[in-house]
């Protein structure tokens, strides 16, 4: 009869969490963001981040920081944008 070898178990790989795709997970991280622009407006802003030196990323996070801070808690109380 053959003789019978023991096999080492390994424990399985913790599963990983899923995303946490709450707001206050988001605030704690940078999210990816894609934009779609029409050519002009890409080129008036390729050619003001040029010019001052700015990326567009930085220009998109201001503009947008300045939008939210100027509407935010506005929607549905009739403020046409």
């Amino acid at each position: 009869m053959a003789k019978a070898t023991s096999v080492k178990r390994q424990r399985a790989p913790a599963k990983k969490p899923g995303k946490d795709l709450s707001i206050s997970a988001a605030a704690q991280t940078k999210v990816s963001q894609t934009v779609k622009l029409d050519g002009a407006l890409y080129v008036r802003l390729a050619a003001y981040a040029a010019a001052m030196r700015f990326t567009n990323q930085y220009i998109f996070v201001e503009a947008l920081t300045e939008f939210l801070d100027r509407y935010d808690g506005t929607v549905g109380k009739g403020v046409q944008i």
